[in-house]
């Protein structure tokens, strides 16, 4: 098994673990937008994370991909800026999108939270492997 490969499942199992003990799902939404700021470092110190999505096709990044952060951006941005709690059907179905093209190492049971918790990882892992393979 490669360095990388060793990473990207350290990375999976870490993002999982964080978030596995957060109840909140918005919560878990902003957690999980501070991991995936982190990766995207790699593309920008200094840009907005929208901005920063859009430099992923320089990396040949899926559509999917990058699609899905700037989504996750949006409900993120909501959760930070207005006052009405996001819905949970939008966060769940923003994580079956995710799940539907990224699968996610991080095995655990299935509820609407966990069910966010695994699109964060799964969507981690396929930036993880753009940037770094």
């Amino acid at each position: 098994m490669s360095d990388i490969n060793n990473l990207r499942i350290i990375l999976n199992f870490g993002i999982g673990f964080q978030l596995h003990d957060i109840r909140d799902k918005q919560q878990i939404i902003i957690k999980g937008h501070i991991f995936i700021d982190q990766l995207l470092k790699k593309v920008s110190e200094t840009d907005s994370f929208y901005k920063k999505t859009l430099f992923l096709q320089e990396y040949d990044a899926k559509k999917e991909l990058i699609d899905l952060l700037i989504e996750f951006n949006r409900i993120r941005n909501h959760i930070a800026h207005e006052v009405k709690e996001i819905d949970d059907q939008v966060l769940i179905k923003w994580s079956n999108r995710v799940l539907k093209y990224f699968s996610s190492d991080y095995k655990i049971r299935k509820t609407k939270r966990t069910i966010i918790i695994l699109a964060i990882t799964a969507i981690s892992n396929e930036l993880f492997q753009t940037l770094y393979q």
